[in-house]
């Protein structure tokens, strides 16, 4: 199942709560970084104004120009280049074993999202979803009466 956490990030609305050690854990950043992101049939990308499903509240001593500052760290980022940013060593994270699962996840996330949206589109041409525990993970967890909460690219 933890495999799977950034499927959550990638498709449902995220409240970011920015305090001054955000920027250097690794959860929180990985997090960030997928509810920027936009899936499209190509793979995943910034998403824009329209499509933005995060919001981000400022805590403690952490001032407002934080927000941007996180904003600019990720929003922009390919999957290789959050890869690369998440690897380095002042990414802290409590269980080193969470990096080495998830650095690869980030790494196949553009395929990952290319697959899913795959299946997604055959299910609105009247195909069944995939059985519980297929190869989308729990990126299609989110069916009600068939049919998936998140739109497909033909539909926008």
């Amino acid at each position: 199942m933890l495999s799977s956490i950034s499927d959550l990030y990638l498709t449902m609305r995220v409240l970011i709560l920015l305090d001054m050690s955000y920027i250097s854990r690794f959860w929180t950043l990985l997090e960030a970084w997928c509810a920027m992101k936009t899936t499209k049939r190509d793979g995943l990308h910034p998403c824009s104004d329209s499509e933005r499903r995060y919001d981000v509240a400022c805590m403690h001593n952490a001032p407002t120009m934080l927000r941007k500052v996180l904003i600019d760290l990720l929003h922009l980022k390919s999957p290789q280049q959050a890869y690369s940013m998440l690897a380095v060593p002042d990414i802290t994270v409590t269980n080193a074993k969470d990096k080495d699962l998830q650095l690869p996840v980030i790494l196949k996330a553009n395929l990952h999202a290319k697959e899913v949206l795959a299946i997604m589109a055959g299910t609105e041409n009247g195909r069944k979803p995939p059985p519980a525990g297929g190869g989308a993970g729990i990126f299609l967890g989110c069916w009600k009466g068939g049919r998936h909460q998140a739109k497909v690219e033909s539909e926008l």
